[in-house]
C-alpha cells in the first residue's frame, strides 16, 4: 500500500489519547515505537501516579502541551471547517433551569431511593463504575427527568411556530416520557431500535411527513449517519463528557440539506450534576479544537459561537 489516508469526522473524542491509534496507523514518527508511545502519553496525555486508579498506579487521563502537539499534527491533518462550506451557521445556548421546592427534594432524594434497592448499585459497580461515580450518574439522571417538562415547553413554542425539533438524551426513561408525550407526532431511534429498516422509516418520516414534528434520539444510537435537516432546532436533555459525540449529533441538523440556522440548545439544571458534566463538555471540546481545530492566518479557531454563561463553564473547577 503506497498511502493511507484514514477518513474521519471525530479524530479525536475528548483527549490526546485518542489520537494514538490513527497515528500509528499513518506510521507517524511521533508514536512509531513502543519507546516513542510511552513519550507520547507523558507528553500530552498525562502522568504515571501511583494515587490513579483507586492507588494501584496508572495514567491520569490529562492534556497537556497542545499547541506543541497541534504544529506537530498540521504536516498529516486536514481538516475542512463547517466555516468553509455553504452550510448555514450553527448557534449554541445553554439554557439554566433553576430547581423549585418540589424539583429539589426529588433531586436529592433520587440516590436515597436508589441505595434502597441495594442490588442496581451492585450491577453498576459490577460493570467497573466505582461508588462516587454510580452515585454521580444516579443524580445526573435524576436531573434529567426533572427536566422533561421544560423541553416538552420548549418544543411545543418552536412546533406553533411550525417548526420541527429535535430532543436528544441518554435517559431511557426520559426518551419514553417524551415519545409518549408527542405520540404518532414523534419518531425516535434509541439502543433498542435495532433494525436498520425501522431507523429509515422513522428518520424519513421526521424528514418528509408534516404531521411528525418531533424526533427523539439517543445520543449514540442516533448521533451519527442520519439526516435530520427537516429541524433547525435541536435541544440535549442531557450530555455525555465526549465533545465528539456531542458536536456529531449537533450535525445531524447542520449538513448537506440544511436551510436555515441551527440552534442547539443545551439544557442545565442548577445545582446538580448538569453542571459539572457541562463544564467538562465545554471544556473537553475545548480541548479538542485547539490540537485538531484548522486555524485562519492569523492564528484563530472559529469554532460555533455561544450564548448564555459559557465563561462560567469554561473557567469551572479552575483556580
Amino acid at each position: 500500500i503506497s498511502h493511507i489516508w484514514p477518513l474521519t469526522g471525530t479524530v479525536m473524542k475528548k483527549r490526546p489519547r485518542n489520537l494514538v491509534n490513527i497515528l500509528r496507523l499513518l506510521k507517524h514518527p511521533i508514536v512509531n515505537s513502543e519507546e516513542k508511545i510511552q513519550a507520547f502519553l507523558l507528553r500530552y496525555c498525562g502522568y504515571f501516579s501511583e494515587d490513579a486508579n483507586q492507588g494501584r498506579g496508572g495514567w491520569v487521563d490529562r492534556a497537556d502541551n497542545l499547541e506543541e502537539l497541534h504544529e506537530l499534527l498540521r504536516d498529516c491533518l486536514f481538516r475542512w471547517e463547517k466555516n468553509q462550506t455553504n452550510l448555514p451557521p450553527k448557534l449554541r445556548h445553554i439554557i439554566e433551569i433553576p430547581l423549585n421546592e418540589s424539583e429539589r427534594i426529588e433531586y436529592d432524594g433520587a440516590w436515597d431511593e436508589f441505595k434502597k434497592i441495594p442490588e442496581r448499585a451492585k450491577k453498576m459497580i459490577k460493570k467497573g463504575y466505582p461508588f462516587g461515580i454510580v452515585k454521580q450518574k444516579i443524580q445526573h439522571m435524576a436531573a434529567s427527568r426533572i427536566k422533561v417538562p421544560h423541553l416538552i415547553e420548549w418544543a411545543d413554542e418552536r412546533i406553533e411556530a411550525g417548526k420541527k425539533v429535535c430532543i436528544y438524551t441518554d435517559n431511557t426513561e426520559v426518551f419514553k416520557e417524551i415519545m409518549e408525550h408527542y405520540g404518532n407526532r414523534a419518531r425516535g431511534i434509541n439502543g433498542q431500535t435495532s433494525s436498520p429498516a425501522k431507523r429509515l422509516d422513522y428518520v424519513n418520516a421526521f424528514q418528509h411527513d408534516p404531521n411528525v414534528v418531533v424526533f427523539v434520539g439517543n445520543i449514540i444510537a442516533a448521533g451519527e449517519s442520519i439526516t435530520l435537516t427537516a429541524a433547525s432546532q435541536l435541544a440535549f436533555c442531557d450530555i455525555n463528557r465526549v465533545p465528539g459525540e456531542i458536536t456529531q449529533t449537533e450535525d445531524r441538523i447542520n449538513r448537506g440539506g440544511a436551510r436555515e440556522t441551527s440552534d442547539i440548545y443545551y439544557f442545565v439544571a442548577l445545582g446538580t450534576q448538569d453542571e459539572r458534566v457541562m463544564a467538562d463538555f465545554v471544556q473537553s471540546n475545548e480541548v479538542v479544537r485547539t490540537v485538531t481545530a484548522r486555524r485562519d492566518e492569523f492564528g484563530n479557531i472559529h469554532d460555533a459561537p455561544w450564548t448564555g454563561p459559557i465563561e462560567k463553564y469554561r473557567n469551572w473547577g479552575k483556580v
